[in-house]
């Protein structure tokens, strides 16, 4: 006796793979939520795509340096901190506020 085949010509082909835990499920079916959800996992990619460019390409680098007034470390650290998911530090503009520098010039005589 010949076995069937496990798929036959006549009837379409199927594969239902389990939810990747990497990619965000949207929680209800509703589309309003899933375009939302969809919304945001495309600002973080493209947080992290620009934080990918800005420690490979040293010019973009230092336009993020001179639009945040960071230093070039800090600046590096922080896109690292967005690739790798860690939490930003609370103090944004690390120069300006712990710098000494009072606005002016120096007056010493």
């Amino acid at each position: 006796m010949a076995e069937s085949p496990p798929f036959s010509s006549n009837s379409p082909v199927t594969a239902t793979f389990p939810p990747d835990p990497n990619i965000s499920q949207p929680i209800s079916d509703d589309n309003d939520n899933s375009n939302r959800l969809q919304k945001v996992d495309s600002e973080q990619e493209e947080i992290k795509q620009t934080s990918v460019n800005a420690l490979h390409q040293n010019s973009i680098l230092a336009m993020h340096v001179i639009a945040s007034g960071e230093s070039p470390a800090r600046t590096r650290l922080r896109m690292l901190r967005y690739l790798t998911g860690l939490p930003q530090p609370e103090n944004k503009n690390f120069i300006t506020s712990t710098s000494s520098y009072s606005g002016g010039p120096s007056t010493r005589d």
